[in-house]
C-alpha cells in the first residue's frame, strides 16, 4: 500500500551490525583545578546543588536551597492555578 521505501531495507545491512554509540555521560566534568577550588563538603551535597554551585548559580550550600525551594513552590502554584482554572 505505501510507496515509502527506507534505506535500512534497500542497503542489506543488518543493523545489529551498527557501531554502538556511546552514550555515557562523562563524570569528570569538573576539572582537577576547580575540584580542588571546591569547599571540602561539596561531594557530600546533593547534585543538584553541587551543580548550581559548580555554574555559580549559587555561592552556599543554602543559597542553592532556597534557590531549589522557590522552584518547587513556584510549580506548585502553577500546578494548583492549572488545576483550579482549567
Amino acid at each position: 500500500m505505501s510507496t515509502i521505501e527506507f534505506d535500512e531495507e534497500n542497503s542489506g545491512t543488518d543493523m545489529s551490525q551498527r557501531p554502538a554509540v556511546n552514550t555515557a555521560m562523562s563524570s569528570a566534568s569538573v576539572s582537577q583545578d576547580e575540584e580542588a577550588a571546591m569547599p571540602a563538603h561539596y561531594s557530600e551535597q546533593p547534585k543538584m546543588i553541587q551543580w548550581l554551585m559548580r555554574h555559580h548559580i549559587a555561592n552556599s550550600s543554602k543559597a542553592a536551597n532556597a534557590m531549589l525551594l522557590a522552584i518547587v513552590i513556584i510549580c506548585i502554584i502553577c500546578v494548583y492555578i492549572l488545576i483550579k482554572f482549567m
